[in-house]
């Protein structure tokens, strides 16, 4: 590891910083204060709509670059998928999002290195 520059000339307590994606895990909370915990595969509950919420988990992935590879193995455009919001790429992360048209099933049963779908269900709204 490369020793840093500080401002101070004092020897410090030592330590090490953060620098890989597992030492950052954000877990995103739905509405009902729920966690979407990481590796934890989640249902939810199912009703009719041209939506289906997801719950990705992702790797060293920014939101935006994860959406467009789901997107891309889904053979569908990056258009059709929504999050509120976006998580740190230097991190392992979870988030809910959504798809327009996109039936549950396929989203899980996509294969994508670093990125997961911890569950997927039907919703008449976006996220």
């Amino acid at each position: 590891m490369e020793k840093l520059a500080y401002l101070s000339k004092a020897s410090g307590i030592s330590g090490t910083l953060k620098a890989d994606a597992p030492d950052f895990l954000v877990e995103e909370i739905g509405l009902d204060g729920k966690a979407f915990g990481i590796g934890e595969k989640i249902e939810g509950t199912e009703e009719d709509g041209d939506f289906t919420h997801f719950v990705l988990e992702k790797k060293n992935w920014n939101t935006s670059q994860a959406l467009k590879k789901i997107a891309e193995a889904a053979h569908t455009g990056h258009k059709r998928f929504s999050c509120a919001g976006t998580k740190d790429r230097l991190a392992i992360s979870t988030q809910l999002c959504s798809a327009f048209k996109i039936a549950p099933e396929k989203l899980l049963a996509l294969s994508i290195k670093d990125i997961k779908i911890n569950g997927a269900w039907k919703s008449k709204k976006a996220v």
